[in-house]
């Protein structure tokens, strides 16, 4: 009997909490806060890399300041009993907000450097990739011999290694949806 979609989206998720639970314990593992280290470090050698430090820098003071500011016009309201009904906050820029997105997105990439530079990294990285390619490996586990071969050509052209999941799924026999269970 085939399997369903449904059973393959069901067993997709299941992996997939599996493996963010691998994830999460090899961080614990890890501990001191290792995953925000990682994280901190990333966002940080992305800021040098497109020169934003010193504006970063001074993008917080002001921010700091401002925050500042506006809690000492709030207690001077209070203080005063007066109603703050044009009180709102401050809205950042759309500069600012592109500035941070660039930084976030190569913080991600770096973050996958600074990973790969230890084995314990490295592990994260192929746990990550595993639950990025679930979809494939779950199908691939559940195709015919001609998907199979299929797969298999496309990954030599593109000389992508298969997951470790999905090698596994190559070796399993496919069903026979003619016979009879």
């Amino acid at each position: 009997m085939p399997v369903t979609v449904k059973e393959k989206e069901h067993w997709k998720e299941r992996i997939e909490k599996e493996i963010d639970k691998a994830i999460e314990k090899a961080y614990l593992d890890e501990g001191n806060g290792l995953r925000e280290k990682i994280r901190q470090q990333a966002r940080t050698r992305a800021m040098k890399h497109y020169g934003l430090e010193d504006y970063m820098r001074r993008y917080s003071s002001r921010k700091a300041q401002i925050q500042e500011l506006q809690s000492q016009q709030f207690r001077a309201s209070e203080a005063a009993a007066k109603p703050l009904e044009s009180m709102s906050r401050y809205c950042w820029s759309d500069r600012h907000s592109l500035i941070e997105g660039v930084i976030d997105r190569a913080a991600k990439d770096v973050e996958k450097q600074i990973l790969q530079e230890s084995e314990f990294g490295r592990k994260i990285l192929r746990l990550e990739r595993e639950r990025e390619e679930l979809t494939d490996t779950i199908w691939l586990a559940t195709s015919p011999v001609q998907i199979r071969n299929l797969w298999k050509d496309f990954s030599e052209m593109l000389t992508e290694e298969p997951t470790e999941l999905q090698k596994q799924a190559l070796t399993c026999e496919p069903l026979d949806d003619s016979k009879p269970e």
